[in-house]
């Protein structure tokens, strides 16, 4: 998750109290602060890539679910600098579309219904922690934390607003969802169909299409290749009989 850090503007206080700040200036707050650099390493990236594509493809069908990685999500229209940017969102009633940032006042008041954040190596146990208990505050169904280091899944569980535990979410259906999500023993992240079924990396997904491909051209060589030798034999056979019938013999006979 990124925290809006780079640029120095006014107080939120302070904006809304100025006689000068029009409506149009502080939408335009909304497009020019950005914050920190994204995957923080290349396992992080990975991750974060794997997980949007899976989820792309899931609800591709699906016109009134967006799916977005490390965008911006602002909650509050009197509050430039209340971006939150989590890693992976899905926002269910939310329809597809380009978005320069999430501003959940112009998406009917929906807010991102799931929240995937994945640990990276600077994360500390408070930030992650900071993080869970921020986005229960703000009404986030179901915040999940990935940890690719410690191979874990966990999403909190609340009775009544109250902590109750840190569920393992390792391989459990996350109904929201459909799909399943955990870390298999070479600590890779794997992401499942409710059935189970494996949902293949982009890098995976390419190299089978490579490898059909280069089938299907084999094929098609193959093909070409027995049509053209089925042409030669018939034109073969065809002189044949024609030389038959030159030397005054029946071909059929």
């Amino acid at each position: 998750m990124r925290l809006l850090s780079r640029v120095i503007l006014p107080t939120p206080a302070e904006l809304r109290a100025s006689p000068l700040v029009e409506p149009e200036f502080l939408a335009r707050l909304y497009h020019l602060v950005d914050g920190e650099p994204m995957p923080e390493s290349t396992k992080h990236g990975d991750e974060i890539f794997y997980l949007y594509d899976v989820l792309k493809f899931r609800f591709a069908d699906d016109p009134n679910v967006f799916v977005a990685q490390n965008l911006l999500w602002y909650f509050d229209d009197k509050l430039p600098l209340s971006g939150l940017a989590p890693d992976v969102f899905v926002a269910v009633g939310a329809p597809k579309g380009d978005r320069t940032s999430y501003r959940e006042w112009r998406e009917g008041a929906v807010r991102p219904t799931v929240v995937f954040e994945i640990v990276s190596p600077t994360d500390t146990t408070t930030d992650v922690r900071t993080k869970q208990l921020l986005y229960k505050s703000l009404g986030i169904r179901r915040a999940l934390v990935l940890d690719g280091f410690a191979r874990t899944v966990s999403s909190d569980d609340y009775n009544d607003d109250v902590l109750a535990e840190s569920l393992d979410y390792s391989g459990r259906l996350i109904p929201e969802l459909g799909i399943r999500v955990e870390y298999d023993a070479d600590a890779r992240l794997v992401v499942r169909g409710a059935d189970g079924e494996r949902f293949l990396t982009p890098t995976e997904t390419r190299t089978q299409l490579t490898a059909a491909q280069v089938e299907a051209a084999a094929a098609h060589r193959a093909l070409t290749k027995a049509q053209a030798e089925a042409e030669q034999a018939l034109a073969a056979a065809e002189a044949m009989r024609d030389r038959l019938r030159a030397a005054g013999l029946d071909p059929d006979s």
